[in-house]
């Protein structure tokens, strides 16, 4: 995710190889690995196939946190 590979991504989730509320080895899930990236076509691909906007990470931080914090705008209106 971090790589912004979409269309890999996008076949991943299709053929259900991934799940996308799962808490990583990073403690965090696709979207917040996404929105860390500032890849804001990731987060809308993942968000398209029913990734959670609202779901936290083991810190507790929604991808709306990490956007703002990180200092990425344009990801956090979208996820407005």
């Amino acid at each position: 995710v971090r790589h912004g590979e979409l269309e890999r991504i996008g076949r991943f989730i299709r053929a259900r190889r991934v799940k996308l509320d799962t808490i990583y080895l990073s403690g965090m899930a696709a979207i917040h690995e996404a929105v860390l990236s500032g890849n804001l076509e990731c987060v809308k691909l993942l968000v398209h196939y029913g990734a959670d906007i609202h779901q936290r990470d083991e810190e507790g931080w929604t991808p709306l946190h990490m956007a703002c914090s990180d200092g990425f705008p344009h990801i956090a209106r979208y996820l407005l």
